[in-house]
């Protein structure tokens, strides 16, 4: 078997999921399930603000206004590290005028 070297960043593959449930290239359900665990994952305060930045990462490719309010609830934090992942996730948010607000 052949393996795809490691990028280092963990939540790379189900970022993809997301990124094609955007573009409806899987099944709108498995998209809805991905981005519903990745949100629960990021509102649960009992998780490390690691994983909870791993998982708004990763379902920031989706346009959801669940997605957006993580994004912006991020970007507010008092946290550092959770500011620099909202970042990030605007830059891989798909919208059409790049306004997370709008």
């Amino acid at each position: 078997m052949i393996r795809k070297k490691s990028t280092g960043h963990r939540c790379t593959g189900i970022r993809q999921i997301c990124a094609d449930a955007e573009i409806n290239s899987i099944a709108p359900k498995y998209a809805i399930q991905v981005g519903q665990a990745l949100l629960d994952v990021f509102n649960d305060r009992n998780k490390s603000i690691e994983v909870r930045r791993r998982a708004l990462e990763a379902v920031s490719p989706l346009t959801t206004e669940q997605v957006k309010t993580a994004i912006k609830t991020a970007y507010e934090s008092l946290d550092e590290r959770l500011k620099i992942s909202a970042v990030y996730a605007m830059g891989k948010t798909v919208t059409t005028n790049g306004c997370l607000s709008c």
